[in-house]
Parts: C-alpha cells; sequence; structure tokens
C-alpha cells in the first residue's frame, strides 16, 4: 500500500455513513470469491464504488466521485480472515442447534438472529486496520443489534 496515496485518500474520504448510519445495512458472502462484504447503501443503489485496501483483507469501498464510504469488502474471509480471529470464527461456524431447523422460516429467523452477531465481531477485528488507516471508530449501532442487518 503506497503511504503517500493513504495519506491523501484517507484525508479526502468522507465516513458519515459509517459513523451515522441510515439504519439498514447489507450483508453478502461470495463463496465463489471468498468475500464478506458489507454494504451502508441498498445494493439496488447502483452507485460505482472503488475499493481501497486498507491492510491485506480489509478494502474500503467508496464512492469515486463523492469519497463517500459506501461499505467495505474481506477477501480470503474463510481461508485467513475468519482463522486469525477466533471471535469472528465462533460466530461464522455453525454448529449445535444452529445447524438444526424444522423449516425454512425458523431457519430464516436463526440466520438473521446470527447476521448482527457476525457484524459485531467483523467490525471488532475490523477496527484496528480502519484506525491505522486514520478513519474514526465506527458508530455503536453498527454493532448492536438495534441496527436492521438484510
Amino acid at each position: 500500500m503506497d503511504g503517500k496515496l493513504t495519506t491523501l485518500l484517507s484525508g479526502k474520504l468522507k465516513v458519515s455513513k459509517l459513523t451515522h448510519p441510515d439504519g439498514i445495512a447489507y450483508l453478502r458472502y461470495d463463496d465463489s470469491f471468498d468475500a464478506l462484504t458489507l454494504m451502508l447503501v441498498a445494493p439496488s443503489d447502483s452507485r460505482e464504488t472503488i475499493v481501497h485496501y486498507v491492510d491485506s483483507h480489509i478494502g474500503l469501498l467508496y464512492d469515486p466521485e463523492t469519497f463517500e464510504v459506501l461499505g467495505f469488502q474481506i477477501e480470503a474471509f474463510e481461508k485467513s480472515f475468519v482463522p486469525e480471529h477466533a471471535n469472528v470464527g465462533k460466530v461464522w461456524k455453525l454448529e449445535g442447534d444452529d445447524l438444526r431447523s424444522k423449516d425454512f422460516g425458523e431457519l430464516t429467523i436463526r440466520i438473521d438472529a446470527l447476521k448482527p452477531k457476525i457484524v459485531k465481531e467483523v467490525m471488532a477485528a475490523s477496527r484496528d486496520a480502519f484506525q491505522r488507516f486514520g478513519l474514526p471508530a465506527f458508530s455503536p449501532s453498527l454493532e448492536s443489534r438495534q441496527f436492521a442487518i438484510v
């Protein structure tokens, strides 16, 4: 990562969606790419994004025109990130009752209950990388169950 570019970019980025989110986040895991993505704008919002890596796994997704941070992605999520962060692994790996559901409705409820836990642990594991990059702390609502995660 080029230090001059990082300094320049970190000074230009707008982080209002990270520090004051709208109340909903979109979580997606792509198994073919092994990437977890957390977007703070609706997937139907087809704005172009640029990725800027803040460490070997974590990339900020930002609008190239406004420099607004719209989310982030973590590459090599299951291969590297989860094994490096035990608390993420505890909520990511399903076992026991997490695997037993009587029907699709119950499975959906279980998944919806797990999403905020996953986001909380991923955010906690990512905090140092973002702070080294010069970004402010995330909004506490991003790490709480009060935040809707789709």
